[in-house]
C-alpha cells in the first residue's frame, strides 16, 4: 500500500504519513487510533514494536526501559541506530565471556 493510500484511508495528509514512515514523527493519538484499526494492531506495537505474539517475529514486553530504548532508537538516524547494535553487541559479548570465565572457575 502507497503512502497516499494510506493518507487517504486514515483521513490524514500525505506529509503526515510521510513523517510517520520515515521516523520524522510520532503520530498523535486520534491518528494512531485510526492507524492501529486500519492496520490492526495496538497503538502500543505501532509506536514501540511490541505488544504482539513473539510467533509473530515481535517481542512481546511491558517493560518501560525497553519501549523507551525502542522509541529512541527509531527517531535516530539509521547509522546512528547501527553504531548503538554494534556497541550493544560488543557489550554483550563482553558479559558473555567474563561470565564463561566465571563459569570455568567454578
Amino acid at each position: 500500500m502507497t503512502l497516499k493510500e494510506v493518507s487517504a484511508n486514515i483521513n490524514v495528509s500525505l506529509n503526515s504519513v510521510y513523517r510517520w514512515e520515515h521516523d520524522l514523527a510520532t503520530p498523535r493519538k486520534p491518528a494512531l487510533t485510526k492507524l492501529s484499526n486500519f492496520y490492526q494492531v495496538s497503538p502500543k506495537w505501532l509506536i514501540y514494536g511490541v505488544g504482539m505474539d513473539e510467533g509473530n517475529g515481535v517481542c512481546n514486553t511491558d517493560d518501560v526501559f525497553e519501549q523507551n530504548l525502542l522509541r529512541i532508537c527509531r527517531n535516530l538516524p539509521e547509522n546512528s541506530r547501527y553504531k548503538i547494535l554494534g556497541y550493544a553487541e560488543r557489550i554483550w559479548v563482553e558479559d558473555m565471556k567474563e561470565e564463561n570465565m566465571t563459569m570455568l572457575r567454578l
